[in-house]
């Protein structure tokens, strides 16, 4: 594979993308000992590929066009992109297509516009509508019912 690609991401923040390696590397064991331990170490001359995401600054721009919440990234190189994938094949953000790769623009904008259901767990809390495990509860007396947070009135 050659040339570049265009990579959907709608992680907020965006990522950054690095290369990793196995290595074996002996570490000392309690008690006395050594044992072999595989550990990811960055794989030496790697480049690191910015990808942006879709949060932007008050009054911002996004650093890319949004298609359906995604942030499309131009020119990555695809031999890069497909080992990066490779290695985070089992990752959430992966497996949940927070973060896909295409070849042709066109493709990018017309599954990123059918993706725009996928949540990715960070988007911004409605305050006029809390999730309910953020309702704010009291224990009354000794028992185990419970009463909602009654407003202070600044009385005694």
């Amino acid at each position: 594979m050659a040339g570049t690609v265009v990579v959907a991401c709608k992680h907020p923040n965006g990522m950054i993308l690095r290369l990793f390696d196995m290595v074996k590397v002996m570490y000392d064991v309690q008690g006395g000992g050594k044992r072999e331990v595989e550990e990811a170490r960055e794989r030496p001359g790697s480049k690191h590929v910015v990808i942006n995401g879709p949060a932007t600054p008050f009054g911002g721009r996004p650093k890319g066009p949004i298609e359906g919440g995604y942030v499309l990234t131009f020119g990555v190189d695809a031999e890069f992109f497909a080992e990066w994938m490779k290695q985070h094949r089992d990752t959430d953000y992966v497996k949940n297509q927070i973060i896909k790769g295409y070849n042709k623009e066109a493709d990018a904008v017309v599954e990123s516009r059918k993706l725009e259901s996928v949540k990715t767990g960070l988007e911004p809390i409605d305050p006029s509508r809390p999730p309910a495990e953020f309702a704010r509860r009291r224990q009354v007396g000794e028992g185990a019912s419970y009463s909602p947070i009654t407003p202070d009135t600044g009385t005694l």
